[in-house]
């Protein structure tokens, strides 16, 4: 490229020029743009949200809703399995369970922040299912169906004996009915009855006594509760 002598020296750029003494601004170029309006941000700026809550776990109180009928249950299949003296050990372990699940909540709503009474969910459940509920703002959903199971569970034995009846221990009839023959008669027997019973209160069943000398005999047996009671005698 030729030099041009009568052109003063200019920078790089274009925006300037050398006057011989000083660096001056090329007259040339445009004036530049004014400011325009400032930039939106391309992304949101930080900030700090608070962590909503886990929802709370009401599995151990929705068990203890329905706790009565658990002991209502637990009574009368055991009492006809196993006898009553068994079906108290059945009720007792059930009455264990609730226990456990009354603390077990107790501890689940304390790591959750809401300060309950121990005492109260052991001794006085439907209480605590009450203000359980109001500490949680939750409806009163759960302590209504434990009222409701307690009211069922007052007539509960009855329900289960009329329905689907009375799972009696054949083992135990068959003991009771052979001690009591060999009492009656001095003989020695033995007696039969079917492995497995079902039977509503109030009906009957029967069994099949057998004597030393080869005779027979049929022995009716009476369901007379929910625990499994019964009378016999034979025909």
């Amino acid at each position: 490229m030729a030099f041009d002598s009568n052109r003063p020296p200019m920078s790089p750029d274009g925006r300037w020029y050398w006057n011989g003494n000083s660096w001056q601004p090329n007259p040339q170029l445009p004036p530049p743009l004014p400011p325009g309006p400032p930039a939106w941000p391309t992304a949101s700026p930080a900030y700090w949200a608070p962590t909503p809550p886990a929802p709370l776990d009401n599995s151990f109180a929705w068990a203890l809703a329905f706790a009565p009928l658990l002991l209502v249950l637990a009574g009368s299949l055991l009492a006809g399995l196993a006898g009553p003296a068994v079906a108290v050990l059945g009720v007792l372990a059930a009455v264990g369970l609730n226990v456990a699940l009354s603390v077990q909540d107790v501890r689940r709503l304390r790591a959750a922040g809401h300060a309950v009474p121990t005492a109260l969910a052991v001794f006085l459940v439907p209480a605590y299912l009450f203000v359980r509920q109001g500490k949680v703002r939750q409806t009163y959903a759960i302590p209504i169906v434990w009222c409701v199971c307690f009211l069922v569970s007052l007539g509960g034995a009855g329900i289960i004996e009329n329905t689907i009846g009375v799972q009696m221990n054949t083992d135990i009839v068959e003991q009771e009915i052979r001690t009591g023959v060999e009492q009656q008669l001095g003989m020695a027997v033995t007696v039969d009855c079917p492995s497995s019973v079902s039977v509503r209160t109030g009906e009957s069943f029967q069994c099949v006594v057998t004597g030393s000398d080869g005779s027979a005999a049929m022995a009716d047996v009476t369901v007379q509760n929910g625990q499994g009671e019964f009378v016999w005698r034979l025909q």
